[in-house]
């Protein structure tokens, strides 16, 4: 079986020059507190965080070894304690464990996850694939949008 792994080095080190993580000589990574958004509201935190690890999410979806989830989400329940000179223990009872922040009009939440399996990779969901090379060769043949294609009889 074919295993794609996420370049664990490269991203950990991404995120510890951004303040999400520090590096323990011992133990390894762990996730801090990113005090340039204390001073920001709940939902922009969450909003933040949650994009990151959406962006991650998507850019390495056929990889197996998704546990950088894990630093993301404590760092961000680390900055709203933080925020709320509160702990995180209260923190996760307020808002459970999927951080649902909300105020008058929004609600968002960091998408919790605990297991992850090959099943779960995007690419093997068995959606409908639409090949852009034949959208694009089906574009440059035809003369106007009802004709069939010139290149081939298949009809659009």
């Amino acid at each position: 079986m074919l295993r794609f792994d996420v370049p664990l080095a490269s991203v950990l080190s991404r995120m510890k020059e951004r303040g999400s993580i520090k590096n323990l000589p011992e133990k390894g990574h762990r996730a801090i507190s990113k005090a340039s958004y204390t001073t920001l509201e709940d939902i922009v935190i969450v909003k933040h965080f949650s994009s990151v690890w959406r962006g991650l999410e998507n850019y390495y979806s056929g990889c197996t070894n998704l546990s950088i989830h894990y630093l993301l989400h404590m760092s961000c329940a680390i900055t709203l304690s933080h925020r709320h000179r509160s702990t995180v223990r209260k923190i996760f009872a307020k808002h459970g464990k999927t951080l649902k922040v909300s105020n008058s009009d929004t609600e968002i939440n960091f998408p919790y996850q605990t297991k992850w399996s090959v099943k779960d990779r995007k690419w093997q969901n068995k959606q409908l694939f639409i090949d852009p090379f034949e959208i694009y060769a089906n574009r440059v043949s035809r003369s106007h949008p009802n004709a069939s294609c010139q290149t081939c009889p298949k009809e659009l």
